[in-house]
């Protein structure tokens, strides 16, 4: 009998202590990185930040944040070479994952997070996409449609200004025609 009842006082003093321990927890918000687009031509990836705060709404020093990529699919590795990141956050508590090199698989992904802080924890996701498209054709779609306009504005001013100068003489009607402009994304 007093066996027992030292092992359940035993297990309420841990319990009680453990318990004091993870009072509260972390909230991690996304500053930065959701929503981006990775370049796989290129190899440019865009590393979460995230910014982490306690139950009171402080900045948490010095927390452990890890940054996990998925296992198949769309998605890369780390500078380490690894699907995962750890980081600490700074006096602001903020945490930004090592630099981010995307893989070859095109599409949307989710990287999650996962901060602790003296027996605290919080999650966050962060969604991003690795394309193919580079911001290279968009330039080159924008210079083609400054082009053709340009084109038509430069047709459009010599028409309007060309003909005789003499006052005497009707002047000769001008007219500009044109087939229709067609743009379509790249292929």
């Amino acid at each position: 009998m007093k066996l027992r009842l030292f092992f359940f006082t035993a297990l309420f003093l841990v319990a009680a202590a453990a318990s004091g321990q993870t009072r509260g927890f972390l909230k991690v918000a996304v500053i930065d990185g959701d929503g981006s687009f990775n370049d796989i031509k290129n190899k440019i990836g865009h590393p979460p930040s995230v910014e982490v705060r306690d139950e009171s709404n402080e900045a948490v020093a010095g927390a452990e944040v890890v940054f996990t990529l998925p296992a198949l699919g769309a998605g890369g590795t780390f500078a380490n070479g690894q699907r995962s990141s750890k980081a600490t956050t700074d006096a602001r508590g903020i945490a930004t994952a090592e630099s981010f090199r995307p893989n070859s698989t095109e599409g949307r992904f989710a990287i999650a997070v996962a901060a602790s802080y003296l027996g605290k924890q919080g999650a966050a996701v962060v969604g991003q996409s690795n394309t193919l498209a580079t911001s290279e054709r968009s330039n080159k779609k924008l210079w083609i449609i400054l082009g053709v306009v340009g084109g038509g504005a430069a047709g459009a001013i010599l028409a309007t200004h060309s003909g005789s100068s003499s006052s005497g003489g009707a002047a000769a009607p001008n007219s500009i025609s044109g087939g229709p402009v067609i743009v379509a994304e790249p292929r």
